[in-house]
């Protein structure tokens, strides 16, 4: 049965006048960006965490790019990007990951 538009390989009908397809979003511009996750502590000599990731904004949208991973927030009119990227990473990998986190060595005793 030829109904005057081409078939795919199972037989359902293929659009033969596709609507205009969207134009190719552009790639965004990725500045770099450092996250403090936490302070540096003299006491304990800890010197700190910190995370290096790069944020672009893409509309009304905050792009988080860090360690492979991206991670999209929406974001309003007046807001800041920079500071909503480092909130976005901030509680992404703030958390306890274990890999990140302080290695704590118990006291060795006098023998």
């Amino acid at each position: 049965m030829d109904r005057g538009y081409p078939l795919l390989a199972r037989g359902t009908p293929i659009d033969s006048n596709p609507s205009s397809p969207l134009p190719p979003e552009p790639e965004p511009h990725w500045e770099k960006l450092i996250v403090h996750l936490s302070p540096p502590n003299e006491k304990t000599g800890n010197p700190g965490s910190v995370l290096y990731a790069e944020y672009a904004q893409v509309g009304s949208e905050v792009r988080a790019r860090c360690e492979g991973r991206i991670y999209v927030e929406t974001i309003k009119p007046g807001d800041d990007v920079r500071f909503t990227a480092s909130r976005l990473i901030r509680s992404k990998w703030g958390r306890s990951t274990g890999f990140h986190e302080e290695i704590y060595y118990t006291p060795r005793s006098i023998v």
